[in-house]
């Protein structure tokens, strides 16, 4: 859970959570929505209202009041909810990150999608460490590189195989494709076509 979520009041516009989530430290999934709480707005922050989704800020009027705005539909988890509980929230309404919220309505902060992703694989054996060359002692000994990331080529390898494929197929579609003839334009251009009609 991070502690630090973009905090913003009712009476904040919507050109002030722009300015906010445009901060380059901020990771994606932090700056995927602003939460609207009462002062103070220092975790833990005053009553929790709701929270503003980036694509909405985006669609309105920069004068716009983050009260005005809020989406309090979405709950809240509290800080006891276990791990399946919270993929599973996050699944359902297709969010990236999460409000945790008190007993008494004070937001504590926000579990991201990356915080799950961090207890969910290292479990499995299927994240190596890719920070600095440094091997994930949990499931090797000699230092690998992350498999998912190549000096070449930083696509997953399901994606970089489908785009192989797809390359493939085009490359023997062409060489399948009749050949087609070159000839001048009325205006002096070269164009394409097929030989014209007899």
């Amino acid at each position: 859970m991070t502690t630090e979520p973009v905090v913003l009041g009712p009476d904040a516009t919507v050109a002030e959570a722009l300015a906010r989530i445009r901060n380059i430290d901020l990771k994606p999934a932090q700056a995927a929505q602003v939460y609207v709480c009462r002062p103070p707005l220092e975790t833990p922050t005053g009553h929790y209202l709701g929270l503003v989704h980036f694509q909405r800020l985006l669609r309105e009027p920069p004068y716009t009041l983050l009260g005005a705005i809020v989406d309090g539909d979405l709950d809240a988890l509290s800080p006891e909810t276990e791990l399946p509980r919270i993929t599973s929230h996050l699944a359902t309404y297709n969010v990236v990150a999460v409000p945790v919220v008190d007993e008494t309505g004070h937001l504590l902060g926000a579990v991201t999608v990356d915080d799950v992703l961090d207890h969910i694989l290292p479990r499995t054996g299927a994240r190596q460490s890719c920070t600095a060359g440094k091997p994930d002692i949990r499931t090797t000994t000699t230092p690998r590189r992350c498999p998912l990331m190549t000096a070449g080529d930083r696509r997953h390898p399901r994606e970089r195989d489908l785009h192989e494929r797809r390359d493939q197929r085009r490359r023997e579609a062409a060489s399948r494709a009749p050949r087609v003839g070159r000839r001048t334009g009325a205006a002096g251009s070269t164009c394409h076509s097929a030989a014209a009609p007899g």
